[in-house]
């Protein structure tokens, strides 16, 4: 289901930038409620989407990197602690290094998971290229 929502969500936000930078017309698609309220959900083409998905990944992994070098950085070393016993400060400093490096792994965690998901969904879409699809909420 979150991989759907995922889906739909970045079509809706690169939809028109994407499809008219391929030169390519959106589809349109109308629904309509119960009490004649009329929506509409611009559909961009698949090869649009996974363009999209790709620029997404890349801007994904490129945040793992700075943030694997944070957690890297955050690691104690003999030379650390050495700056942390010597220095005016240094035990404050390496604890909130230390902190940030927790918070950086955590981060981390999620974006990897999100970045498997990604993936899952960028094969799917690849392989169905031609099919959009569209969820609707009743």
């Amino acid at each position: 289901m979150r991989t759907l929502i995922s889906a739909v969500l970045l079509s809706l936000l690169t939809a028109s930038p994407l499809a008219m930078a391929n030169g390519q017309p959106l589809k349109v698609y109308r629904f309509e409620d119960g009490n004649g309220m009329v929506s509409t959900l611009n559909a961009p083409t698949a090869g649009a989407l996974v363009l999209g998905m790709e620029d997404l990944r890349g801007r994904l992994e490129s945040r793992c990197a700075q943030l694997e070098r944070r957690v890297e950085n955050s690691v104690l070393t003999p030379a650390r602690m050495l700056f942390a016993a010597v220095m005016p400060g240094g035990l404050l400093f390496t604890a909130i290094s230390r902190e940030r490096g927790r918070q950086a792994g955590a981060e981390l965690t999620g974006l990897n998971q999100d970045l498997r998901e990604l993936g899952t969904d960028l094969n799917y879409w690849r392989r169905h290229q031609s099919t959009v699809v569209v969820a609707r909420a009743d």
